[in-house]
């Protein structure tokens, strides 16, 4: 620690001898350079690729600029020999450094901290109540998984397995343990939900116990082979089998065709399926969904990133039903108001703003005049349909 400490010493006293420091997180690709070219060009300047952070401040000696990419992949020779590096190995966060930090903040800070929606809205006395059970709750939760988290736990164990596998996107062990810690305030959600539902009789520590393992154990499943083919999954799961003891499915059907109930009891995804009778003058309709088990499992799975308000990638071919699940996803989610905008070539920004004054409101806040929607304790989502079909330009 003592040179994590020397050096950010270091690092301090330069950037306070700085005036101004802009933070790029991105990876700068050569078309984008093209692009600056381009526009400088127009006033009678130049961008060269070999001075590219002289010429972006040269008119400010103070000001300098800081790039914050994941790897060198989209970098030129001419970048890497001329500016100067930071780099960060993937040792300087340790595995106990990021579990300990998740379950510290679990304990001390709500996970829906600046929502309304779990602390019951209204007054601050009205909420307080809220707060505390909610904050019991993720205590109660936090020691129930504390031990999994420990060096030799399921956990770590179980991230090295999935890093063998193949992916869609390249494996990254933070981007894992960030989808698993975003199921577990999901699980905590559901529980809370369950005891709002239930004042009288809410979930006792016994079935606490029953349910938060058997959920830990379809979290690891999914948040480490979430972008690999289902066999892969059921290998995860194969291997979850192998070093647990936690109460698993019966039978010799795959964990991933189980999910687990508020009791604590797993139960079949298909069970979910609904069974309709299309008529027969309605088959070749468009507005008629039939839902199958991919598209029950994978709604449930839309309801945590939409809840956290992550980011996300839908990924898989043409009509495989990406749009259609996160629509009905969407649409099922009472705090969610959607919009549907089908772009094309035509499209304006008009169009934004024109939603935009019809949906919400300009409200006064101590910060100054903000747009907000029109309905209290509801975010506005634009779903933004075809926005891959732009219109050809010079560039």
């Amino acid at each position: 620690m003592s040179s994590l400490h020397h050096a950010n010493s270091i690092c301090n006293i330069g950037l306070r001898a700085l005036k101004s420091v802009l933070v790029s997180a991105g990876n700068i690709k050569r078309d984008r350079i093209q692009q600056l070219n381009q526009e400088l060009a127009a006033q009678g300047q130049t961008l060269e690729e070999t001075d590219l952070s002289k010429q972006l401040h040269k008119q400010e000696d103070e000001v300098r600029i800081m790039f914050e990419v994941q790897d060198l992949k989209f970098a030129t020779l001419a970048t890497v020999s001329c500016c100067g590096m930071v780099w960060f190995s993937e040792d300087v966060l340790t595995l106990d450094m990021v579990f300990d930090h998740f379950i510290l903040k679990l304990k001390s800070m709500p996970i829906d901290e600046g929502e309304e929606e779990l602390r019951g809205g209204g007054a601050p006395s009205i909420r307080r109540p809220f707060l505390l059970h909610n904050m019991q709750v993720q205590r109660d939760c936090a020691d129930l998984l504390h031990s999994h988290f420990a060096s030799d736990g399921m956990v770590p164990r179980c991230l090295e397995h999935p890093a063998t596998l193949d992916h869609i996107m390249d494996f990254t062990r933070l981007r894992a343990l960030n989808s698993l810690f975003s199921m577990f305030h999901q699980m905590i959600r559901n529980i809370v939900s369950y005891n709002q539902s239930h004042p009288d009789f809410p979930m006792l520590s016994d079935q606490l116990k029953a349910y938060v393992p058997c959920y830990f154990v379809s979290c690891l499943i999914w948040c480490f082979s979430r972008d690999g083919k289902m066999v892969y999954r059921e290998k995860v799961g194969d291997f979850i089998i192998g070093t647990t003891t936690i109460p698993l499915p019966p039978g010799t059907a795959p964990i991933i065709d189980f999910e687990v109930n508020l009791q604590g009891e797993w139960v079949l995804w298909s069970n979910r399926v609904p069974k309709i009778e299309v008529e027969t003058h309605k088959v070749g309709s468009p507005d008629v969904v039939v839902s199958t088990l991919n598209t029950v499992r994978h709604k449930s799975l839309l309801y945590t990133w939409l809840g956290e308000h992550k980011l996300m990638v839908l990924c898989g071919p043409p009509g495989s039903g990406k749009t259609m699940t996160l629509f009905s996803a969407l649409h099922a989610l009472p705090d969610i108001e959607v919009v549907g905008l089908n772009f094309s070539s035509a499209t304006t920004p008009k169009l934004l703003l024109k939603m935009f004054n019809h949906y919400c409101q300009y409200k006064r806040t101590p910060n100054g005049v903000v747009m907000a929607p029109a309905h209290l304790r509801k975010w506005l989502v634009l779903f933004c349909d075809k926005i891959n079909l732009p219109d050809f330009d010079k560039y």
